[in-house]
């Protein structure tokens, strides 16, 4: 068996200074700043008009955050039920499309819905 090479001219062509790359200035391949604007203002602290930070500061919060409590109102089946009831989130969605939460003792079988401010 006999191997025999053809002569190419495709690494010559290839590392050309003029080749047609879409990778060197095509309009398909726009400059891109990863940084526009510096995310720290001269004081250290973060400039409002950099990145995203402006749109998320000029929001206001949807709801309030805070921790949630089992009511005081919930009344255990036992007199000597000692645990603190559990927040447990509906499995499924009720009429209004919304799961509910749940106030559940595990102890004694106690349930009642919490109430949303």
């Amino acid at each position: 068996m006999v191997h025999s090479r053809l002569q190419s001219n495709a690494s010559s062509i290839s590392s050309s200074c003029t080749s047609d790359s879409p990778v060197g200035n095509s309009p398909a391949y726009p400059t891109f700043d990863l940084y526009p604007l510096p995310f720290f203002s001269n004081t250290g602290s973060v400039d409002t008009n950099s990145h995203n930070y402006s749109y998320y500061s000029g929001q206001l919060p949807n709801s309030q955050v805070g921790l949630m409590q089992p009511s005081t109102s919930f009344a255990h089946h036992s007199s000597n039920c000692t645990q603190i009831p559990k927040l447990k989130i509906a499995c499924a969605s009720g009429v209004n499309g919304q799961r509910t939460m749940w106030s559940h003792c595990e102890q004694c079988g106690a349930i009642s819905m919490v109430e949303s401010d």
